[in-house]
C-alpha cells in the first residue's frame, strides 16, 4: 500500500531543532545512561573500576574510568574498599533519585505496563506477538526489571505464552472492551471535540516548489475519510481507500501514544509492523505524512516522534520521563567553579551561584552558556506514595 496516493509529491521535511536536539542529547549521554543500567543491574549498584576499565569500549567508549567519572562529578564517584580496589557506584543524590525509580517501576509502572502490553495484543492480527518483539519496546513502555517473569509470565488473566513454530509468542486471553479505546478517543472525549472524524494533529504544510493545493487536497481527503479504531475489525475496509490509509495511521498514532516519551526507533517498527498487520516501508510513510510525524536522523539511527505530543507540549507528563530529565540534567551539572573559570576564560562576568544543583545549557560549539538553577525536585514526596 502506498502511502500517498500517486501523483501527489509530498514536500520535502522540514528540520526540526527541538526534536534533534533531544536525539543529540541523548546521543551525547549515552555512555552516562549505559553506566547507569550496567550499575542498576549489580546487586548493590557498584562495579569494580578495573573490569569497566577493561571493557571501557562498551560503556566509556575512548574514555577512562578517571576521565568519565570527571565529567559527571554528580551523578558517579569512586569508592576505596578495604583491600584498596577502588569501585564506581552513585553519588548520594543520584542513588536517591534511582532509589525513587525503582521504587516507581516495581510499584506502579507494572500495572500500566501490562495494560500496554495487553492494547499491543489487542492491536496485532493474529491477537499475538512474539516475545522477543514485546521485549524491545521495554524501554518505550518503562518495563520493570525482570519484566519476563513479573509481566509476561505472570498475568494468565490478560495474556499467556505460547509455542510456535517461529518463536515463543504471548496471546491475548480475552477480549477487554474497556481497554479498546485509542488516547485519540480520550483526548477528543476531554476536550468536547464535536466532530469525531476530524483529525486532531494540526497539519502546516510548506511545500517549496512543490504544489500546495495537491498537498492540501490530500490532507483534506484524508482528514474527511472516517477516522476508524485500530482495535476495530478491518474486514470491511478496502484495500488502498482513503479509509485504510486512515487506519494505518490511527495504528502508527495509537503506538507512539501508548510509549512514554512518545517516539520510537524507526528499526522497532519492522518486526513489530507485521504483527500488526503495517504496511512495509516505514521510513517512506512517516515521511509522506511528516506533518504528523516527524523523523530525525540527528543520531546513529533514525527517531519516529508523534508531533502532536512536541509541538503542543505534553498533554500528560509521565512520571518516568520525569526521572529520566532529571537524570540527564544531573549529567550536566558542572561545579560553581569549574563555570566561573570556564567563563573567566572567555571573558565573560561571573554569575551568583550557590551550591544547588546547576544544569549547563550549551553545546560543544558555541560554549558554555549561563547557568539555569534547576526545578526542586522532592524525590521523598514525589511519587512516592
Amino acid at each position: 500500500m502506498a502511502p500517498a496516493p500517486p501523483g501527489v509529491l509530498m514536500p520535502r521535511p522540514r528540520f526540526n531543532q527541538y526534536l534533534d536536539g533531544i536525539v543529540r542529547r541523548e546521543a551525547k549521554l549515552r555512555f552516562a545512561d549505559r553506566m547507569k543500567n550496567t550499575l542498576l543491574s549489580q546487586p548493590d549498584w557498584t562495579a569494580l573500576a578495573m573490569d569497566i576499565q577493561k571493557n571501557r569500549g562498551d560503556y566509556l567508549g575512548k574514555l577512562r574510568v578517571t576521565h568519565f567519572v570527571r565529567n559527571f562529578p554528580y551523578v558517579f564517584e569512586f569508592a576505596h574498599g578495604e583491600d584498596r580496589s577502588k569501585w564506581l557506584r552513585f553519588t548520594g543524590a543520584a542513588k536517591k533519585l534511582m532509589k525513587a525509580h525503582q521504587s516507581f517501576k516495581e510499584r506502579k509502572q507494572r500495572s500500566e505496563a501490562v495494560e500496554s502490553v495487553t492494547k499491543l495484543l489487542m492491536l496485532a492480527k493474529n491477537r499475538r506477538i512474539p516475545v522477543l518483539e514485546l521485549a524491545k519496546m521495554a524501554k518505550y513502555f518503562g518495563f520493570p526489571a525482570d519484566y519476563e517473569t513479573k509481566i509476561f509470565y505472570s498475568n494468565p488473566t490478560y495474556f499467556r505464552p505460547v509455542e510456535t513454530k517461529r518463536a515463543r509468542c504471548l496471546e491475548l486471553s480475552q477480549w477487554y472492551p474497556e481497554l479498546a479505546v485509542t488516547a485519540r478517543e480520550r483526548w477528543i472525549a476531554e476536550a468536547g471535540i464535536k466532530n469525531p472524524y476530524e483529525f486532531p494533529v494540526p497539519v502546516e504544510v510548506d511545500g517549496g516548489k512543490v504544489d500546495r493545493e495537491e498537498i492540501k487536497a490530500y490532507f483534506d481527503a484524508l482528514q474527511e475519510a472516517p477516522f476508524p479504531s485500530p482495535y476495530d475489525d478491518a474486514v470491511d475496509v478496502v484495500p488502498g481507500s482513503a479509509s485504510e490509509r486512515k487506519r494505518t495511521l490511527a495504528t502508527y498514532h495509537e503506538i507512539l501514544s501508548l510509549t512514554i516519551e512518545k517516539r520510537i526507533l524507526l528499526h522497532t517498527f519492522h518486526g513489530l509492523g507485521e504483527c500488526l498487520g503495517l504496511p512495509e516501508g516505514h521510513l517512506e510513510y512517516f515521511r509522506s505524512n511528516e506533518p504528523i510525524f516527524y523523523v530525525s536522523h540527528a543520531g546513529s539511527r533514525p527517531w519516529v516522534f508523534l508531533r502532536e505530543s512536541y509541538d503542543t507540549g505534553p498533554r500528560e507528563r509521565h512520571p518516568l520521563l520525569v526521572f529520566k530529565e532529571r537524570f540527564f540534567a544531573m549529567c550536566m551539572c558542572v561545579k560553581e567553579e569549574k563555570f566561573n573559570q570556564i567563563h573567566q576564560r572567555k571573558g565573560a562576568a561571573e554569575y551568583d551561584t550557590d551550591d544547588s544543583d546547576i544544569e549547563l545549557l550549551g553545546d560543544e560549539d558555541n560554549g558554555p552558556r549561563r547557568p539555569v538553577p534547576l526545578d526542586d525536585f522532592d524525590v521523598d514526596g514525589w511519587c512516592m506514595a
